[in-house]
């Protein structure tokens, strides 16, 4: 797989990465991304937004020898296991680090984590599919809360 962070962002799908390794191309319709999530079990409509129909169309063109029924697939067709899937994304980190392109390591869920930083804790909640907004705050706001001044 040719993966790049414009492809395959979780902070652009907002899912989870077995989420998105399971993502199947009936579930991309016309107003939204419909997925009901792996681990909590809850039916999510990701709304359509500019840089997700980029990173969907991305994904689409890919290279690939055998067209399957997943966003994201072996060349045999079926998804990519979560083994599979860290392994590219170990690859494309050294890679990345080795020509100079990042400069530390991280991992989905620091892009997870990024991707609600400056947002309201419930609508974080929501966007990563937790009924309880503690289970939010506890695995991914870091750092100082963010506020704005009111003048």
């Amino acid at each position: 797989m040719r993966m790049s962070k414009d492809v395959f962002s979780s902070d652009t799908f907002n899912l989870s990465v077995p989420d998105i390794l399971q993502l199947r191309l009936d579930q991309l319709k016309p107003d939204a991304i419909v997925v009901r999530q792996k681990k909590t079990k809850k039916e999510t409509a990701i709304v359509w937004t500019p840089a997700l129909r980029e990173a969907v169309a991305m994904a689409k063109r890919l290279p690939r020898r055998v067209r399957g029924m997943y966003l994201f697939c072996t060349r045999k067709g079926v998804p990519y296991s979560s083994d599979g899937f860290r392994s590219i994304w170990q690859r494309r980190m050294k890679s990345a680090l080795a020509k100079g392109v990042l400069k530390e390591r991280f991992t989905e869920h620091d892009v997870r984590a990024k991707a609600v930083r400056e947002l309201q804790l419930e609508h974080a909640a929501a966007l990563l599919g937790h009924a309880d907004a503690r289970v939010t705050e506890r695995h991914y706001v870091r750092g100082p809360t963010i506020v704005r001044p009111t003048r």
